[in-house]
Order: structure tokens, then sequence, then C-alpha cells
């Protein structure tokens, strides 16, 4: 310290201006190490609050598509049935067969399905019925407002024998088995 106090003892100051000028570097270095420093300890609180901000972005992007999701099941569950009602499914079944003037053989149900949140019961039906009566009671089942749909159709011979080559009259009586199901969402 003795040889810097010299260096400026060669320097042409006066006494007022040495101490200053002494003041200052010592201030500059107190604040060059003091912000080191504190910028070290500063800058792992920064990198700490910059990884919660991403992270809490990404979970704000996770509600708002959970959020969006949950609208759209909101919206979806509107077409589905609200039960596994199987007495429900086999009379709009029935009454859409009656009033399209289908003759029906059989209806028994199948094994009920789940997935998650929603569910499926089906039914097995064997129809007598002619080619138009049949696509007028696949479109009924189909244009239901919940969601009711044929998922397997099988055509048959005719009532009286095997079918025969060339087209077939549309109000010849076929035999048909079918699979209608309806969709529903469990009751949260």
């Amino acid at each position: 310290m003795a040889k810097k106090i010299e260096f400026l003892n060669k320097i042409a100051l006066d006494e007022k201006t040495r101490g200053l000028v002494v003041a200052v570097v010592i201030v500059a270095v107190t604040l060059i190490l003091s912000h080191a420093v504190i910028y070290k300890s500063h800058v792992k609180k920064i990198e700490a609050l910059q990884s919660n901000i991403e992270q809490e972005t990404i979970l704000l992007s996770l509600r708002k598509s959970i959020a969006k999701t949950d609208q759209a099941r909101g919206n979806y569950s509107q077409y589905l049935h609200k039960s596994a009602d199987t007495n429900r499914l086999r009379d709009i079944i029935l009454d859409i067969a009656r009033d399209k003037v289908l003759d029906v053989i059989s209806i028994s149900p199948l094994p009920e399905e789940k997935f998650g949140d929603y569910g499926k019961i089906s039914f097995s039906v064997k129809l007598r019925s002619s080619y138009n009566s049949l696509g007028r009671f696949i479109d009924a089942i189909e244009r239901q407002p919940l969601l009711t749909v044929v998922e397997e159709i099988v055509i048959g011979g005719t009532a009286s024998g095997p079918q025969k080559e060339g087209p077939l009259p549309t109000e010849t009586n076929t035999e048909v088995s079918v699979i209608i199901s309806a969709y529903y969402m469990k009751a949260s």
C-alpha cells in the first residue's frame, strides 16, 4: 500500500484531490467486489425463477388444454345416452322396427363394453324385411338424437330359399341380422 501511495505522491495532485482519488478507487473496488458477490447470489435466484416461470407456463398450457378437452367432452356428451339403459334401447329398436314395418324374429342383448368414462350397450337383432324397409330402419336408427348406430349387418337369403342370380325385387322379404349399439357416459 505504501508503494501505491508513493505512486500518488509522484502525480502532481493536491492533498484534497489525492484523498478524493483514493476514496473513488476504494469505492470503485468495493462496488466491483460487492457487485460480483451480490450478482452471483442473485444469478442463482434468477435462474431458479426462470425455471419456475417455464414450469408454470407449461402447467398453464396443460390447464388450458384440459379445459378445452373438458369443454369438448361436454359438447359431445349431449349426444350420448345418460346410462346403460338396455330396456330403453330395446324399446327404441322395437318401436322403429314396428314403424318401418319389419318383422322382428329375435332381439337379444350383447355383453356391455366399458372404456374409461364411457360404455356401449348392444343388441343382436334378427329381422325379416324388404330391402327398402331395411334401409329406412337403418336410417331411423342412426338418426336418433343420441348416439345409436348399426355396427354390423348380415343379409341372408330370402324366406323362400337361396338368392337367385340377377337383381332382387325390392319387396322381397329377406332375413337380416344386425348389431345395434348405443354409447353412454357413466354418471360422474
